[in-house]
């Protein structure tokens, strides 16, 4: 119910998500296209941004989500809420902030460095392959 998938995104929602960097408006244009309607992202290239950009994309979705503060799972409860990543927001008390808690929309980043694992590689019998992980 909460996913992103249902919600329309529109260009003055990128551009104010992305206003503290310093992007053209083909980037945000392309951005914007790239992750419409809450498709995922793979962010490659040289250069310093990637994370910036990846980083801001929850703002885009001026939400906010409810995150239960735990769960059962057979048997054992198991933490969800986790102050490093989930924002609460203001709310009046009420019986459903009991369950959990109303918060910006969390953003978790995850990755590494894969060099050159992507490059394409010469091969006389498929063609170009990609280079194996070493």
């Amino acid at each position: 119910m909460q996913s992103v998938q249902k919600m329309a995104l529109k260009a003055s929602d990128v551009s104010r998500a992305f206003y503290q960097l310093v992007l053209d408006q083909d980037m945000l244009t392309r951005l914007g296209t790239a992750w419409f309607p809450g498709r995922r992202c793979f962010f490659m290239g040289f250069g310093t941004g990637k994370t910036s950009i990846a980083a801001t994309i929850p703002a885009v979705y001026a939400d906010s989500v409810w995150i239960p503060h735990a769960i059962v799972v057979d048997n054992q409860i198991v933490s969800v809420f986790d102050p490093g990543v989930h924002f609460p927001v203001p709310i009046e008390v009420s019986a459903e902030s009991d369950r959990g808690g109303l918060c910006r929309r969390p953003c978790v980043l995850a990755g590494g460095d894969v060099g050159g694992m992507l490059d394409l590689q010469f091969s006389s019998t498929s063609r170009f392959i990609p280079r194996r992980c070493r």
